[in-house]
């Protein structure tokens, strides 16, 4: 419809009648009216679903090393495994912490079916460590959790209140901007854990309860210590990515090139036998225990030594080849 309305008249009367456009769709969506009518016969009319395009995005990163980086303070990742979700009526059964400006063999798990002893040791350790902040992922359950059971057990953390509390899904969902505003969900740390590092949790939650009520915590002390670990891991990686000036000085899961080099230096890499954490120790040590489920690893020798450890990416496994990813 066109008009023209003129200098003194500001409405206009019009008659308006429906209109439908007659669209075809033929294979893969084409819009027929579209396609040159040289070309009409090429296509067999009938009843079309046009389909919608859906784009899996998985991370173009081949070779992720997590880096080391220096910082001022004190940063401890921390993870909890209780009974449920509610302090006032869950058990807690496991902490792990782990200082990551330390290696990650270095992380320290608590553990036992005895809460108040339990709670002791975590707040003895917090008392001698002294901590600038703690970090976790959904922080603010885990720190409600151990205060609840500071209180219960009136056991004194006198540093605690001086402690800054990091929230890891709210770094990845905002930053540390704390006026950013929004209503979307920064994802579970499974989701980062694989989109970074390929990796999955070691063990579901119902298998480590199975193990609970038959009296063992072997697999929830496993999944809990890798918990600490990818949550360390991605918060090294927000440092070296947001920070000026950090260095690279060295992999915690170096290159087989890296490894040639170490081997120089009599540090070896081997695998555990239990979990499959790849751990790094002297090559003439023995009785060590693993980072991750603290199992008595295998002496190091010529056929056990891992020969490449850095963290891989499948490509394959997305549908892309590396000249379309390049």
């Amino acid at each position: 419809m066109t008009g023209e309305v003129s200098s003194n008249q500001n409405t206009l009367d019009v008659s308006l009648s429906e209109y439908t456009p007659e669209i075809t769709y033929g294979p893969g969506g084409i819009a027929l009216s579209s396609v040159p009518l040289s070309s009409m016969d090429e296509f067999t009319i009938s009843q079309v679903t046009v389909p919608v395009a859906q784009v899996s995005y998985k991370s173009p990163v081949v070779n992720l090393a997590i880096p080391s980086v220096q910082t001022t303070k004190k940063i401890i990742c921390y993870d909890t495994e209780t009974s449920g979700i509610n302090p006032w009526e869950s058990q807690l059964y496991v902490c792990s912490f782990w200082d990551i400006s330390k290696p990650v063999n270095e992380i320290i798990t608590f553990f036992g079916w005895e809460e108040r002893k339990l709670t002791q040791e975590i707040a003895d350790y917090l008392n001698e460590e002294k901590p600038d902040a703690l970090l976790c992922y959904n922080n603010g359950f885990d720190q409600r959790f151990l205060l609840s059971r500071f209180m219960l057990y009136q056991i004194q953390v006198p540093g605690w209140c001086n402690i800054d509390q990091y929230d890891l899904m709210d770094i990845l969902k905002k930053g540390t901007t704390k006026s950013i505003a929004s209503s979307q969900s920064p994802g579970a740390e499974e989701q980062w854990l694989q989109f970074f590092f390929n990796e999955s949790k070691p063990f579901t939650i119902d298998e480590c309860f199975e193990g609970i009520r038959d009296g063992d915590l072997t697999k929830l002390i496993i999944r809990n210590r890798t918990c600490v670990e990818s949550e360390g891991s991605i918060y090294l990686l927000f440092m070296y990515a947001t920070q000026e000036g950090v260095e690279l000085p060295g992999m915690e899961k170096p290159t087989a090139v890296n490894i040639e080099e170490a081997q120089t230096s009599n540090i070896c890499a081997v695998k555990c036998l239990v979990c499959d954490a790849v751990n790094t120790v002297l090559c003439d040590s023995q009785g060590n225990a693993c980072w991750r489920c603290m199992s008595i690893i295998p002496d190091p020798t010529e056929a056990n030594r891992v020969k490449e450890v850095l963290r891989q990416f499948d490509i394959t496994k997305v549908g892309l080849s590396t000249a379309k990813s390049s």
